[in-house]
């Protein structure tokens, strides 16, 4: 018996992607992920494709993570969920420089991946794919919708007296609407406007650790900033995949509270 093996490849359109950005100095962005049954059979590869054989639904990237040991590589989490029935063979990954989307890397699913809606028993599906990329390209890095779940036994297991009620802590600590980011303040943000993290701390002083503010989007997308390009300013790290990078874009999709919290021995903003 043969096994065919999963492939994952940078395509053409990719790889042109990748050197139009170089040339602009525009930052690159993975953004979302394709994902078809080929026609119930062993998609060919093709370098030269710029769609799947047969799409069925979307997917989600979870996370963006450096390869530490290689950096022509990146680490992508894609999550397919339990949204409908079908035998899943291929997953087309999108990527967005300067507004205008490309198709950058094509996988190839060498058995059928069986992918259930939740009524017929399915479950989110997590696949981590090894992208490759020019090591001269710019990534960006882009705070996501959650895309966590926990089962309802998960839930009921939590001490729930153990934490401040919602409404507890929004009364003694409301959101506040100003053009500055500052330390110890909830921002609620309804602009595209670009917004610069905190370079000193309180009254002048250096930024201590567990210093903090925290961001929410009612409206726009907005942009989180290093004060400057200084290698000395913090940059920011998220902390589900330690990607690390001197700004942060908000998509319009996302109304959560991210909490920015200063790590002083890394110099970083951890969200």
């Amino acid at each position: 018996m043969t096994v065919i093996k999963n492939s994952i490849s940078r395509l053409k359109s990719g790889e042109r992607g990748e050197s139009a950005a170089q040339v602009n100095a525009h930052l690159v962005q993975f953004t979302r992920v394709s994902v078809g049954d080929a026609n119930n059979a062993l998609p060919a590869e093709n370098p030269e494709r710029t769609a799947l054989d047969n799409h069925v639904t979307d997917g989600e990237i979870v996370s963006h993570k450096l390869d530490k040991h290689n950096d022509t590589q990146r680490i992508l989490q894609l999550r397919i969920g339990p949204d409908a029935n079908y035998d899943a063979r291929e997953l087309l990954i999108y990527a967005t420089a300067n507004g205008i989307e490309f198709p950058h890397s094509y996988v190839r699913l060498g058995s059928a991946y069986p992918v259930r809606t939740a009524e017929n028993g399915g479950i989110q599906i997590l696949i981590n794919a090894i992208i490759k990329v020019s090591s001269k390209t710019g990534f960006n890095i882009t705070v996501q919708p959650a895309t966590d779940y926990i089962s309802r036994a998960e839930f009921d297991g939590h001490v729930h007296e153990d934490y401040l009620k919602k409404s507890a802590f929004n009364a003694s600590l409301p959101f506040v609407t100003q053009p500055v980011i500052k330390l110890f303040n909830r921002h609620n943000i309804i602009d595209d406007n670009e917004y610069t993290a905190p370079l000193l701390g309180i009254k002048g002083a250096e930024l201590q650790n567990n210093d903090w503010f925290s961001v929410r989007a009612s409206n726009g997308q907005p942009v989180i900033k290093s004060a400057n390009e200084d290698e000395a300013t913090a940059k920011f790290k998220r902390l589900a995949d330690g990607a690390i990078d001197t700004q942060v874009n908000i998509v319009a999709d996302d109304k959560n509270e991210r909490v920015f919290v200063y790590n002083k021995i890394d110099n970083v903003w951890e969200f």
